[in-house]
């Protein structure tokens, strides 16, 4: 059940604001990063909430999950320059450090 729930999450996930040129991957066992480019604080904060609300309503949507089943995430947000982008350890830390600290 749970790859069950972890490719439904990565699936809704995909649905806001995931351009073509921006990633969203599996991190860690139950662990997503979604890297988005060219984008503003405000922008970013409203696409974390959605996801945030769209994770809180899979409960209701989706039959694999137990009415006992409770459905446990944090987001974490990192903005970096423009030309520190090309770092990828760099943000992959900062973004590990922002998830950490929202738990």
């Amino acid at each position: 059940m749970e790859n069950s729930v972890i490719q439904i999450a990565a699936e809704e996930m995909k649905k806001f604001g995931i351009r073509s040129k921006d990633l969203i991957a599996r991190f860690d066992q139950n662990q997503f990063v979604v890297l988005l480019s060219d984008i503003g604080k405000k922008d970013l904060i409203h696409i974390a909430q959605d996801i945030h609300r769209s994770l809180e309503l899979l409960k209701t949507k989706n039959t694999c999950l137990k009415d006992e089943t409770k459905l446990v995430f944090s987001l974490g947000l990192s903005i970096t320059l423009p030309d520190l982008d090309q770092y990828k350890d760099f943000l992959i830390n900062k973004t590990q450090k922002a998830l950490s600290e929202s738990m």
